[in-house]
């Protein structure tokens, strides 16, 4: 499940964060701001997605979740989201203690899908 700081209150975070522990599922609580990492962490999230896509107008900043990642204690996975083109953009967020990346659009605009999932695996 993935819940979206931006558009949830403290309240709605809580209770569908504990919603997926109880149906057995993992929650991605996400945040694009730093205030909003706080939020997530300040709700008992126990997996961060820190998205390099502001959603409130599209633009992507891949540095983005390499200034916020310092933020997430490191006994809390955290996932980079967005903006993630390159075998070296992998490098970056591997080096930076990132758990896990997301990658939408990159693979879905790829023509070498097996390729590229193999590629980034290497270098992660």
């Amino acid at each position: 499940m993935l819940l979206i700081v931006a558009i949830l209150t403290d309240q709605q975070l809580r209770d569908y964060r504990q919603l997926a522990e109880k149906l057995g599922m993992h929650a991605i609580v996400e945040a694009y701001t730093a205030a909003e990492v706080t939020r997530a962490l300040q709700s008992g999230a126990k997996i961060i997605g820190i998205n390099n896509r502001n959603l409130k107008d599209f633009r992507v900043d891949f540095t983005n979740s390499l200034k916020l990642r310092a933020m997430v204690p490191d006994n809390i996975p955290v996932v980079a989201e967005s903006g993630i083109k390159t075998q070296e953009d992998v490098e970056k967020l591997a080096a930076a203690g990132f758990n896990a990346i997301l990658i939408g659009e990159t693979l879905m605009r790829s023509n070498q899908k097996k390729q590229l999932i193999a590629a980034f695996k290497e270098r992660a």
